[in-house]
């Protein structure tokens, strides 16, 4: 949903969302990732006296599907390797994704709102390929407009940059992620143009990484880590970044805002942050 970061880094297996009462754990349930789920069986084709073909709906290399945002109990949107999956209420409809040539597109987030939906990733040159001045890892977005997704080109402020998460609002989506030189990204789109964001970078020299965010009620809070070891969170007010840095973490952190923004992540305790420091 658009006060949500999407879920990332889980298992390929899908799940359906339930809406209702999730807010409690009960009978059936388990948790996968970072949500509380209910299993659901994969979609797949059915032949005759053999049930349910479980095959993946990902089409293309990887694990499959990877990241989901729902709007509703009926509908979701999942993408993942070259992939896109949508659910309806009743099944999950495989979709299909314009990828750029000879490329390898891992989209690694997905947000919707009640008009569009926005994924993000990166295209990079396949295993084995001839190296060339074009053949650089590139920033990658997909917008689906409500009948096909439609390939984007986010602005690449460095020769490798990759966008790990996303978070939308009906009036624009912030998308998150490093450059090769390790310095932390946010790019900014409005449903028309992107904007590259100027954020605060601890001591000016990088190794800096994020790797999830969450906007609301037009602010925006986007977590990651420093030296691989160190929570920092990057404050967007609609107007300013400001940058905070917080204890020790063994691993990537994931955040999700509504008044407040709760935050967890491995080797510490969950914080909760305010959203308007």
């Amino acid at each position: 949903s658009q006060r949500s970061a999407s879920v990332r880094r889980g298992p390929a297996a899908l799940v359906r969302p339930h809406l209702a009462g999730a807010a409690h754990r009960g009978p059936g349930w388990r948790i996968v990732g970072r949500v509380l789920c209910r299993p659901e069986r994969l979609p797949g084709r059915r032949r005759p006296g053999s049930g349910l073909d479980r095959r993946p709906v990902a089409a293309g290399p990887g694990p499959g599907l990877t990241s989901v945002s729902c709007v509703s109990a009926t509908w979701c949107q999942a993408v993942g390797n070259q992939s896109a999956a949508r659910w309806t209420g009743h099944g999950w409809r495989p979709e299909r994704v314009p990828v750029p040539a000879h490329r390898d597109v891992t989209l690694a987030g997905v947000s919707c709102t009640s008009r569009f939906c926005l994924a993000v990733g990166d295209a990079q040159s396949p295993p084995g390929a001839r190296p060339s001045p074009d053949a650089t890892d590139q920033a990658l977005a997909e917008v689906w407009d409500g009948t096909r997704w439609r390939m984007l080109h986010p602005p690449d402020p460095a020769r490798r940059t990759a966008l790990s998460a996303v978070s939308c609002t009906p009036r624009f989506c912030l998308a998150v992620g490093a450059t090769d030189a390790q310095y932390a990204l946010a790019e900014r789109w409005t449903g028309t143009r992107w904007q590259v964001q100027r954020i605060p970078d601890v001591n000016r020299i990088g190794y800096s990484l994020l790797d999830a965010v969450s906007c609301a009620a037009g602010a925006c809070l986007a977590v990651g880590s420093y030296n691989g070891a160190t929570l920092i969170a990057e404050r967007w007010t609609g107007r300013r970044w400001r940058l905070t840095r917080y204890g020790p973490i063994t691993g990537p952190p994931s955040v999700s805002c509504a008044a407040t923004c709760a935050v967890v992540a491995p080797g510490t305790a969950p914080r909760w942050l305010r959203l308007r420091a």
